[in-house]
């Protein structure tokens, strides 16, 4: 099953349908749900959260498909250029969505010792422990820093190879 979706969604196809979903998902996560969830209107931080999900997914889908069009118009007149684009927007894609998860997940730690030196607050009520969430938070900021490391590393060796591939490629066909 996973393989015909891959064959039937993979490239091209693909990268639509990824623009297409990341921007129903910020959609519905920027205007339904902030206003249909059963907290009603007096948790103004959880809609908080839930907008600027929302808004960053809609941004991310917005932008990919952009790309896909800037691309599609470039393919017009040299097909090679529709190929490119597609690779960029792949692999700027699979960086953004890295770093969007590792972003957030490196700042729990600093995130929770903030909120736990200004206690009573919302996330700690008076005579509330840290005990169990200390240990969570710091395996999030150390999943985090990790996810960010291997995806500075992962970057540098794509585009290394992209840039060795592309020279060997140029001249083996030299233009003129």
């Amino acid at each position: 099953m996973i393989y015909g979706l891959r064959e039937r969604f993979g490239g091209q196809a693909g990268l639509w349908l990824a623009g297409v979903v990341f921007a129903t998902v910020g959609l519905v996560l920027l205007f339904v749900v902030p206003t249909s969830a059963p907290w009603g209107s007096d948790h103004g931080p959880h809609q908080l959260l839930y907008r600027i999900l929302g808004g960053f997914f809609l941004v991310f889908g917005a932008v990919i498909l952009a790309a896909m069009v800037w691309g599609s118009v470039l393919g017009t007149h040299d097909p090679t250029r529709r190929e490119e684009v597609g690779w960029w927007v792949n692999f700027l894609g699979g960086a953004v969505g890295a770093a969007a998860f590792s972003v957030p997940a490196t700042l729990a730690l600093p995130v929770f010792l903030f909120a736990w030196s200004r206690r009573p607050n919302a996330l700690f009520p008076p005579g509330a422990s840290a005990r169990g969430s200390i240990l969570m938070a710091s395996a999030f900021s150390a999943v985090g820093i990790l996810g960010l490391v291997l995806t500075v590393f992962m970057v540098r060796a794509t585009l290394r190879s992209r840039r060795h591939r592309v020279r060997r490629e140029a001249s083996r066909h030299p233009t003129g």
